[in-house]
């Protein structure tokens, strides 16, 4: 059995509900050991395990191996075409790609916390918050057209919200770094992030 699929779904479910793995364990009444080693493709998942993971998620368990009668490959109910404002884009499970480009903003999210923390114990370099910001700002730029996808937005706005407060905080150390112009001007070059999120 390949368990990429699985383990790929498991937890693009888990990240659209908005839950942790130990939020998601809970739930289905296993351990967050058990939801880590699934979304890892460490350890093939017990039907009954997947069933647990699929009721608490609201999903069937054959979303979790993407099979062609999935809801996710069907067209949208009158009632999700409400919910969804009229849109009718179908529903679908992100591509490799896309999952891959959502991670990376989560890793850069976890790359300006550890810059932040260190800013916290140790003046850094206006040069520094110079080179962060502008990396940054190419990761914006490039995330910006997967809030233009209907079925990656639940995913994304909240990586890209995230993403946003930490970008404003680095901004913030560039403005005491001694650069108030420079950061105001780097902040208006993040609207369009900003508003994509909101």
């Amino acid at each position: 059995m390949r368990l990429e699929p699985i383990s790929h779904n498991v937890r693009y479910f888990r990240k659209l509900r908005g839950m942790s793995q130990a939020e998601l364990a809970k739930a289905a009444g296993t351990t967050q050991y058990t939801v880590s080693e699934i979304e890892l493709a460490h350890r093939e998942p017990h039907p009954a395990t997947l069933r647990k993971l699929a009721a608490a998620l609201g999903v069937r368990v054959a979303d979790f191996y993407g099979e062609s009668d999935s809801p996710l490959g069907a067209a949208p109910s009158s009632q999700e075409k409400l919910f969804n404002n009229g849109l009718e884009e179908e529903r679908r499970t992100p591509t490799p790609f896309e999952r891959h480009a959502v991670e990376a903003l989560e890793d850069r999210c976890s790359h300006l916390e550890a810059v932040l923390k260190t800013a916290q114990r140790r003046s850094i370099p206006l040069e520094i918050w110079k080179l962060e910001s502008d990396y940054a700002l190419d990761i914006a730029m490039l995330s910006l057209p997967l809030f233009e996808r209907e079925h990656l937005r639940p995913l994304v706005r909240p990586v890209g919200a995230r993403f946003t407060e930490l970008v404003y905080a680095m901004l913030d150390g560039m403005k005491d770094a001694g650069s108030i112009e420079e950061a105001e001007r780097r902040r208006a070059a993040f609207r369009p992030l900003e508003e994509a999120v909101a």
